[in-house]
């Protein structure tokens, strides 16, 4: 709730917590931090929770939007970002 009303650090604090975070938890978390602009720490949250052992799904990878989080970091220029 904290984070979809874009108070992200109570977000973070009532996450902190928490005795595990769920996939629902970090998803929530890294979508506000998107929202708010926040990028490194989306990825950082994204990190984390791969760090804990928590398998990403559809959802969370949504709420990133890969150009979204590349563009909030600044990387999205012309020859940053190639194709396969």
């Amino acid at each position: 709730m904290y984070a979809k009303c874009g108070v992200i650090l109570k977000a973070q604090a009532v996450f902190d917590e928490l005795p595990m975070g769920d996939l629902v938890g970090w998803t929530a978390l890294i979508a506000g931090y998107v929202q708010k602009g926040f990028g490194k720490e989306a990825l950082n949250c994204f990190s984390h929770m791969q760090e804990d052992g928590i398998a990403s799904d559809a959802f969370t990878f949504t709420c990133i939007g890969l150009l979204g989080l590349l563009s909030l970091l600044g990387m999205f220029r012309k020859g940053s970002v190639r194709k396969p």
